[in-house]
């Protein structure tokens, strides 16, 4: 049963850590972890306790915009870490007799998340197990100005912003998760149809990110919820002094990456062409070899594969465009259904060479794009590995996927 428990949360720990608003594998970031424990024997198990964390504490990225002081922003959690008392815990729990339980843990990382222009993210996890059916998992962001000033969301927008931020945000939550503008918020595991905007907040190139942990919002069987509010929709309520200013204009380039450390790589490249037209490229880069990779980009806004020119690829045995009526795979139906918006797939060879898929998008009015990518990993005939695994956004074909949205007008 621990081991159960465990294998989740090392899953939790690191699912989330797998999409970032900088270039991780260039970044270069330094990773440390620190780690104490304590068993003590007795006639039937050992009973332990053990703490761990991991942090980022240099970098050698070159093109860093701003210098980040990692040991002032490490040094809370760093103290509170050189403070626990791991043998006494150990000791508290054999006088109170709680031997059913025979290893305690408790893990947090401390990693860089989003770098700005403006600003930059931290997001901390904090898991472990103390006994009971299930160990817990909590999340939370801290979000800097690059000078290192800790950002408070109130901060962010004009004076007596609440009310018109919770109605954007209720709007926007539910245009996320799939809602109907009138459909009850316990059709989506909460508790009770009362909308709570979350404490825990990330300033990122796609918008603002909210995060709800267990049990604020739904029951811990639900697990966590993320959403985004795309900051065209805040425009009327930012600040003229906040950092979120710097999201208020379309940029010509813009990339985001996503990191999964057993499967793979993906970086995906906008570039806009001119006042109608955009290319899209996603990188893939494998980690292992696999009898079967396909990289799927999804374009919920659009219908007909007109709209796309020019596709290329390169390392791809088969590239090929889906529009809407045609035949697409959805993995909860366990069968075909007909796509409801273009789809373009590329099926990947045996190799871990770098690969893409690029093509130029017509977007004519749009003017937010929004992109859904994942990737798709088969070993065998029964085991399918699927980036992400969780809290992505759920595209037509039952999966889960990572969002972007790029600012086009």
């Amino acid at each position: 049963m621990i081991k159960k428990i465990v294998a989740i949360l090392a899953l939790f720990s690191y699912i989330y850590a797998n999409e970032y608003f900088y270039d991780i594998v260039k970044a270069k970031l330094a990773k440390k972890e620190l780690k104490q424990s304590y068993c003590i024997p007795t006639k039937s198990v050992n009973i332990c306790s053990e703490a761990s964390i991991i942090f980022n504490n240099k970098t050698s990225y070159s093109k860093l915009p701003y210098n980040i002081d990692f040991n002032l922003i490490n040094k809370e959690f760093l103290d509170n870490y050189n403070n626990l008392n791991i043998e006494k815990e150990v000791l508290d729990r054999i006088e109170e007799d709680e031997m059913i339980f025979a290893k305690y843990y408790y893990r947090i990382e401390n990693m860089l998340y989003a770098i700005n222009k403006e600003s930059f993210v931290f997001y901390n996890t904090i898991s472990g197990y103390s006994g009971g059916a299930h160990g817990y998992f909590g999340l939370s962001y801290n979000n800097y100005t690059k000078k290192g000033k800790l950002i408070k969301l109130k901060e962010l927008f004009i004076k007596d912003y609440s009310t018109k931020l919770n109605t954007i945000a209720l709007k926007a939550y539910k245009r996320y998760r799939g809602l109907k503008a009138n459909e009850s918020l316990v059709n989506d595991c909460w508790f009770e149809n009362s909308f709570i905007l979350a404490n825990e907040f990330a300033i990122t190139p796609n918008g603002l990110e909210f995060y709800y942990n267990n049990y604020e919002v739904t029951p811990y069987a639900c697990g966590q919820i993320k959403f985004i509010i795309p900051y065209r929709e805040l425009e009327p309520i930012i600040s003229k002094n906040s950092v979120l200013n710097e999201f208020l204009n379309p940029k010509k380039n813009e990339y985001r990456y996503f990191l999964d450390e057993d499967l793979g790589y993906i970086k995906l490249t906008f570039s806009k062409i001119d006042k109608d037209r955009v290319k899209l490229k996603a990188s893939i880069k494998t980690f292992d070899f696999f009898s079967k990779i396909w990289l799927s980009i999804s374009l919920p806004q659009f219908s007909s594969k007109k709209n796309i020119t020019n596709l290329k690829s390169k390392n791809f045995l088969a590239t090929n465009i889906y529009q809407r009526g045609d035949k697409v795979y959805n993995i909860k139906k366990k069968k075909a259904i007909k796509a409801k918006y273009i789809l373009v797939e590329g099926t990947k060879k045996e190799d871990d060479k770098d690969s893409y898929i690029e093509f130029n998008l017509n977007t004519h009015n749009i003017k937010d794009l929004k992109v859904y990518i994942r990737a798709s990993f088969k070993e065998n005939k029964k085991s399918l590995k699927i980036m992400p695994i969780y809290n992505g956004i759920v595209g037509q074909q039952g999966f889960f996927n990572y969002f972007s949205i790029f600012r086009l007008k």
